[in-house]
């Protein structure tokens, strides 16, 4: 069931080649429900079952979501959102050096969001992310010029 926009939720931008999808999330949405929510907004969307000229996987952990590089440029590439096994090794060895430590007060607990979640990941409202299905494929994302947007050729001519 999507996510209702309420003032707490963010909206997320999901870009695959030259299509764009918004959904709303809570920034502490895992990765894994988003994917779900965005796989069956896909699934809605093309009753063919296939999006881009692409097979649509039935299962959302064919799905892979990454963040800009650069968010004020995205041409400069993508990089996976996701925590992978070695980040999740690393965050549960820091926990356990934190509770190793001697008597006295002991400061208080962080409360981390965690990785997997759009505000773990350095995620804001209104970000963009990419998708993809299947590993080995590329982050296809196209985004428009301002030139492709609007032609000089159309417009104020003979208005003058």
């Amino acid at each position: 069931m999507p996510t209702p926009a309420t003032p707490q939720t963010w909206t997320l931008i999901f870009k695959s080649h030259t299509s764009t999808i918004l959904l709303h999330a809570a920034k502490d949405q895992t990765f894994s429900s988003l994917k779900t929510e965005l796989l069956s907004a896909i699934q809605a969307t093309s009753p063919d079952g296939h999006f881009q000229g692409l097979p649509i996987p039935s299962d959302s952990s064919e799905v892979f979501l990454a963040k800009p590089v650069d968010p004020t440029d995205l041409e400069q590439g993508w990089e996976n959102v996701e925590p992978t096994e070695e980040d999740e090794e690393m965050e549960e060895a820091i926990e356990q050096l934190d509770g190793a430590k001697g008597k006295g007060k002991g400061r208080a607990g962080k409360k981390g969001t965690g990785k997997d979640c759009p505000a773990g990941a350095g995620l804001r409202d209104g970000s963009v992310l990419a998708f993809k299905f299947g590993k080995e494929s590329e982050w296809e994302v196209r985004v428009p010029t301002f030139e492709e947007a609007y032609p000089e050729d159309e417009g104020l001519e003979g208005a003058g």
